[in-house]
């Protein structure tokens, strides 16, 4: 998603937090043991990984987000999230034919 809206040009990413960050470490390594596994059961794998983390190892994360957060607030001075409109979100749910 993040991706799309600056190639679009439509605003600042926000800075991943440390939970995204494990999950971009962990998602290739989990792709690469498990061929033709469906990005779903991944986020199950890595939640399940990131619950029984002991709170130490959480901590390089989460220090890994702070830098990343400093980073984005020199990239970006004056940011300042701003959440979509209930009426701007488009839903995600299928049409059923």
């Amino acid at each position: 998603r993040a991706a799309r809206r600056k190639a679009k040009g439509k605003g600042v990413p926000r800075p991943q937090n440390c939970y995204l960050l494990y999950r971009g470490y962990h998602h290739p390594i989990i792709v690469a043991q498990n061929p033709g596994i469906h990005n779903n059961e991944v986020s199950v794998i890595i939640g399940k990984m990131w619950r029984e983390l002991p709170e130490g190892a959480k901590k390089y994360w989460k220090e890994k987000a702070q830098a990343v957060k400093l980073q984005h607030e020199k990239d970006h001075p004056g940011y300042v999230y701003q959440p979509r409109k209930p009426s701007q979100i488009r839903s995600r749910t299928k049409k059923i034919k």
